[in-house]
């Protein structure tokens, strides 16, 4: 009778852990194969955001107000073909500077980031800041519209490798991939930050020669000076092993 209600008790309990996620604590007493999945695609950027800081210059008659900047710079923007939702404001504030050196005693300065599609848009914008002398210009940082689902494809592509792999390690072994008992996803070094560690600053004369440099994603040589972001996704994967019939 006591053998009865063991065999009992084990069937009961192989069934309920066949028809839900296995706790962590359990894993290691069940036969298993630990794999990684890895996927990862390039795109092109195709948002460029450029910081853009005005502040007032000249002396006197000769003083070009940031306000007289500013509507050059939306008309330039304009002109560009550029929508104007693409320009905002960052930040507006005035400085405070010793008297013995200018005769006014506030400077006003403004900084807007303007955001645009390629690499040849933004050439055209690095002239016309030029053009304008407005020196103080950097690539912000870039990014791609459609960040999100290009993740989530390479999440899926990434586990659906992992799950190849373990199929055909263990039918080398006459062995067959069970159910999946742990799935979690590697922290990779290769996202696409909001903001970049490391901003290069250009002007159009400094412009062909520039490379845009990033210490926080990995990048492939894109022309004269942008890169392909690289999407990575990676996931560790712990599926059972089940006997074949």
């Amino acid at each position: 009778m006591n053998t009865c209600l063991f065999l009992t008790a084990t069937l009961l309990t192989g069934t309920a852990l066949s028809g839900q996620a296995v706790p962590a604590q359990h894993v290691g007493h069940i036969p298993h194969i630990e794999v990684s999945g890895t996927a990862e695609m390039q795109v092109v950027p195709d948002q460029i955001h450029i910081a853009i800081n005005l502040r007032e210059r000249g002396n006197g008659g000769s003083k070009v107000t940031v306000d007289k900047q500013e509507l050059d710079l939306k008309n330039a923007v304009k002109d560009l073909g550029i929508d104007a939702t693409a320009l905002t404001l960052s930040d507006a504030m005035a400085d405070l500077v010793p008297k013995k050196f200018r005769e006014d005693d506030v400077i006003a300065r403004k900084g807007y980031m303007l955001k645009v599609a390629d690499a040849e848009m933004v050439r055209k914008v690095f002239l016309e800041l030029d053009r304008l002398q407005i020196e103080d210009a950097s690539i912000h940082y870039v990014s791609h519209s459609k960040e999100v689902e290009c993740r989530r494809e390479m999440r899926v592509k990434a586990i659906t490798a992992a799950k190849e792999k373990a199929d055909y390690l263990l039918a080398a072994i006459g062995e067959r991939t069970g159910a999946a008992l742990e799935v979690s996803e590697a922290a990779v070094e290769t996202s696409v930050p909001r903001r970049r560690g490391n901003v290069q600053r250009l002007t159009s004369t400094a412009f062909s020669n520039a490379r845009f440099m990033d210490s926080d994603a990995l990048y492939e040589d894109l022309g004269v000076n942008f890169s392909r972001i690289t999407i990575v996704a990676n996931v560790n994967c712990v599926f059972g092993i089940t006997p074949k019939s």
